[in-house]
């Protein structure tokens, strides 16, 4: 995966953000269904999250002298279902009115083995532990018919344990490991829409790092949910996130991407 992809990625992914927070203002103020606004509604409300993510990943990962190329596919997981140790997202948020405040996590533990190029390398692994945690604050755009539009700002904290290792043609093994903590600023937008009293469906999409920390980091979402009862709901949907970091020898350039299901309670 080259910067060069993210970047124009990064590019479509802000044009679409800037598109759907102008689509949603526009609307909100033309259009006549438009419901009272969220601060002549005082109530607190809380709402929390947790998923299981079933992830396939492609990119490059490096430390020091030694890069390894990763294409994890679906296939590969059906193959191997332990190359997938653990992948889970959750999160947290309150608010009151137009404003609300959150944190989503995520971890992932994936491990990989495959063939080198069979000059250096007769075999090469990799294992990974990730740590993701996102803070933002939300502003309600607008509320037109059935649909809500949020902006978002916050940040990605990122904690990376990385292993790679080869075994070399000529006998013998180089082994190197690493880790890497970052933070990268993030912008975005969330929209939903009721389709009935049941049923809704959600985006989301952000994008940041800008050369902070990573060069370029954007995630998608697009899910349905399910109202279950009052206060629980079933969801699912497809996460991508993306992520180019590379300093002083390590280097993390990934997509990792996969459907998600879960369950959301609000208070």
């Amino acid at each position: 995966m080259s910067f060069g992809r993210l970047r124009i990625e990064a590019r479509i992914i802000a044009a679409s953000l800037a598109a759907l927070a102008s689509w949603g203002s526009a609307s909100w103020a033309n259009d006549s269904r438009t419901q009272a606004q969220p601060e002549e509604s005082p109530e607190w409300w809380f709402r929390s999250t947790s998923y299981a993510w079933v992830t396939a990943q492609q990119g490059d990962l490096r430390v020091g002298t030694l890069a390894v190329p990763v294409k994890l596919g679906f296939s590969d997981v059906l193959r191997s279902l332990d190359k997938i140790d653990m992948a889970f997202q959750g999160g947290i948020e309150f608010g009151r009115g137009r404003w609300s405040t959150g944190v989503d996590l995520t971890y992932a533990k994936l491990s990989d083995h495959f063939a080198g190029d069979g000059v250096t390398f007769r075999t090469l692994r990799m294992e990974q532990a990730a740590w993701m945690v996102n803070p933002f604050v939300s502003y309600r755009l607008a509320i037109s018919g059935d649909w809500q539009v949020d902006a978002l700002v916050g940040a990605r904290l990122n904690r990376l344990e990385l292993d790679l290792a080869g075994q070399l043609v000529a006998g013998g093994e180089q082994a190197v490991g690493g880790s890497r903590t970052w933070t990268d600023p993030i912008v975005g937008v969330r929209a939903k829409r009721v389709l009935s009293e049941k049923w809704t469906i959600g985006f989301r999409a952000d994008v940041g790092g800008f050369d902070f920390a990573s060069r370029l980091t954007w995630q998608g979402y697009a899910g349905i949910g399910w109202q279950v009862t009052k206060t629980m709901a079933a969801a699912a949907g497809y996460r991508a996130l993306a992520t180019d970091y590379s300093r002083s020898g390590f280097a993390y350039d990934t997509l990792t991407h996969g459907p998600l299901v879960g369950l959301v309670a609000s208070f």
